[in-house]
């Protein structure tokens, strides 16, 4: 379902006003691929919007689909940029992330597209308050960056929406207000898209193929279409690993599935992939993709041991924990790219570059050197 109204939030000195100007200074490239921040450790579901939509052809057909037909109609879609960072509350990044960018309106002018990601337990009726203060950073972010700006960038708010209790907030900001006073002229009014992905229709997913995907993963996050995602996963994979960087797209997807929906299920997946292409003849799943997706499951068993581990003072322990989230993280880097993984698909499965790894080592080595010095 999507519900959207115009951004218009007009206090005082009306903000249209303010959008109207011109901006001055250098235009941005358009094109190119922006990379996402990584989540907090375990938000898998999280992990899995950052991966799909920094891809620019992902991300330009999801919302090509998913903002309604009298925004999408204004955007030139092609000049879209992933920007980084994010605007949410510290203490709500384990129950929400976001994701920004940079578009192009037919005017020529910036717009930002703000897609906030709901994942909470309970519906939470003053998200709209919260997305006032987020869209607030953006703009105070924006003026920071862009000195000479005389206009600020408008912000089309998207909400997904993926919890497990349907969404029943209105979408309008000005709802919050008591009925008696809401249509007061000089107060703050602007609305959100909202995507709602609870109990969806595992058919009605949007996007391209990966898009589609991730729309699906995310709306069967209570297992009760987990029949039909086995049946319809399979015909997308093929089409995913022909784009480019497909192989790293696929490997994105089952590992997610991998974690969310344990072992068994993920081997029935599998057998249902090898089984449709047997009888279609196109490759979606090979035997290096399972190969690596071992490897990560491996390395986040190995590090949930290690930092469970219980030995020594509480300096010696922190720093046992410390060297062995290491340790695991170079022995991955290291069995991948010995499977012949590229060190681009390293960094995106990974987040560790060359530097990176040569960083860690040289904290391994540190840390092993105090041990020696403590034991001895």
């Amino acid at each position: 379902l999507l519900f959207h109204a115009r951004q218009a939030c007009n206090p005082a000195h009306s903000f249209q006003s303010v959008y109207a100007g011109g901006m001055t200074g250098p235009r941005p490239p358009t094109g190119a691929r922006g990379r996402a921040d990584e989540p907090s450790p375990g938000m898998e579901h999280d992990a899995l919007v950052r991966r799909v939509l920094a891809d620019p052809e992902a991300a330009r057909a999801w919302l090509r689909d998913r903002l309604p037909r009298g925004t999408a109609q204004h955007l030139d879609l092609a000049t879209l940029q992933l920007q980084p960072g994010t605007f949410v509350d510290e203490e709500l990044r384990r129950a929400e992330t976001d994701v920004l960018f940079e578009v192009r309106h037919a005017s020529g002018q910036p717009v930002f597209v703000y897609l906030l990601v709901e994942h909470q337990s309970t519906v939470d009726f003053w998200l709209r308050l919260r997305l006032l203060r987020y869209q607030g950073r953006i703009w105070e972010r924006e003026r920071a960056r862009r000195p000479g700006v005389s206009a600020l960038s408008p912000i089309v708010a998207v909400v997904l929406h993926h919890g497990p209790r349907a969404w029943s907030p209105p979408t309008r900001f000005e709802a919050l207000y008591n009925e008696a006073v809401r249509e007061l002229p000089e107060v703050c009014r602007f609305g959100h898209v909202l995507v709602e992905l609870h109990r969806m229709r595992l058919e009605d997913a949007r996007g391209d193929a990966y898009g589609w995907a991730m729309e699906m993963l995310l709306s069967d996050h209570r297992r009760t279409q987990a029949d039909r995602l086995r049946q319809l996963l399979p015909p997308l994979l093929p089409a995913i690993r022909d784009t480019p960087d497909g192989p790293r797209k696929v490997v994105t997807l089952l590992r997610y599935y991998r974690i969310e929906y344990g072992g068994a299920m993920s081997a029935e997946l599998t057998a249902a992939v090898e089984e449709h292409q047997t009888r279609h003849g196109r490759i979606g799943l090979t035997p290096e993709d399972l190969t690596m997706l071992d490897l990560l499951e491996a390395t986040l068993r190995r590090e949930g041991r290690e930092e469970g581990r219980e030995e020594g003072r509480e300096e010696g322990r922190e720093e046992g924990r410390e060297e062995g989230r290491i340790m695991a993280q170079i022995a991955l880097v290291e069995r991948m790219l010995t499977q012949g993984v590229s060190w681009e698909t390293v960094e995106e499965l990974a987040n560790i570059d060359q530097d990176g790894l040569h960083q860690l080592r040289t904290e391994l080595a540190v840390l092993q050197g105090r041990t020696t010095a403590r034991d001895r």
